[in-house]
This record gives C-alpha cells, sequence and structure tokens, in this order.
C-alpha cells in the first residue's frame, strides 16, 4: 500500500514538472511568434515609406537642393486630401508621422489572429547624430515604428527605427 502512495505521488510529481515545462515552451514559442511578426510589421512600414517621395516637396522638385524648402518640422504628417486610413494615397515619408491603428495578423497556427497596435513617428535628423529629434530640416528623415501587443508581457513594446535620406545628385553632362 504504501508503495502505491509512493508511486503515485512519484508520478504526480514527474506530470507536474512536464506540465509546467510544456507551458515554459508554449510562453517561449508565442513570445518568438509575437516578435517575428512584429518585425515583419515594421519592415512593410519601412519598405512602404521607402517607395514614396522623401518630401512632399520633392514631388514637383525632384533636385530640391535647399533643406530650407522641405516641409517644416512642425508639419510633418499627412497633407491635405491625405489619410493615414488609406496608406497607398499617401505620396512621402513624413506622411506617416503621428499613424496610429490596430491590425490582427492571421496565421496558419493561430486562426483567429494576433492583435498589434502600431505607432508611427517621422522627425528631421542629422546622419551623424541619428537618435536626436531635429526642428531644422535637413535631407534625413527618421521614421520610428513602436508596435505593443497584449501577447508581450505587461508593458512592453517592441521599437524600431529607420533613417531615409533625400541624395541629390547633380551630373554636368557639358564635360
Amino acid at each position: 500500500m504504501l508503495l502505491t502512495v509512493l508511486a503515485l505521488v512519484l508520478l504526480g510529481f514527474v506530470l507536474l514538472t512536464m506540465n509546467r515545462s510544456m507551458v515554459n515552451t508554449s510562453e517561449q514559442n508565442i513570445g518568438a511568434s509575437v516578435g517575428l511578426n512584429a518585425v515583419s510589421l515594421a519592415e512593410s512600414f519601412f519598405e512602404s515609406a521607402q517607395r514614396l517621395r522623401f518630401d512632399e516637396k520633392d514631388l514637383t522638385d525632384p533636385a530640391v537642393s535647399n533643406a530650407g524648402d522641405l516641409t517644416p518640422a512642425d508639419l510633418l504628417g499627412p497633407d491635405a486630401g491625405e489619410s493615414q486610413s488609406n496608406v497607398a494615397g499617401l505620396d512621402d515619408i513624413d506622411d506617416f508621422n503621428g499613424f496610429n491603428r490596430d491590425t490582427t495578423l492571421k496565421t496558419v497556427s493561430d486562426l483567429t489572429g494576433m492583435l498589434f497596435h502600431i505607432q508611427a513617428r517621422v522627425c528631421y535628423v542629422q546622419p551623424e547624430q541619428p537618435w536626436k529629434d531635429l526642428t531644422a530640416r535637413t535631407f534625413n528623415k527618421r521614421m520610428d515604428v513602436t508596435i505593443t501587443s497584449s501577447l508581450l508581457p505587461a508593458g512592453e513594446s517592441l521599437k524600431f527605427q529607420h533613417v531615409f535620406s533625400h541624395w541629390r545628385q547633380f551630373v554636368d553632362f557639358t564635360n
């Protein structure tokens, strides 16, 4: 009888240990999946912005050579007639400034999807100090994308940054 009780206690201990191990592995898998999906979302933003013009001024004068002609820092964001609800209608990088939206990514293993909250911010920077926001206009803009999810540990967010530059090339074909 005592041997049976000890065997049941040992079996219970082994099952409890296995259960904890499986839960920890499951949590790690979810964390990795959330992280990978967040990276994909941020990269999608950067790729979408990469296809756009550097600035509204760049639309009318692609060879703009005076940074003072670019959009003032306090006016970065969608222009009149543009809406961030229609990302396809945006025409320059700083139109993403102030972007704030929830999105759900569906995966094969999770048919309900993962809910993410995405925020984007655009500011002028210098190449030597890309971490420092500027109010002065330059030919470099940094996009900050912050992604949060209820599947991340409480209070945590994932932050991604990309610097876009407007390069002007002047070629003298007379020589």
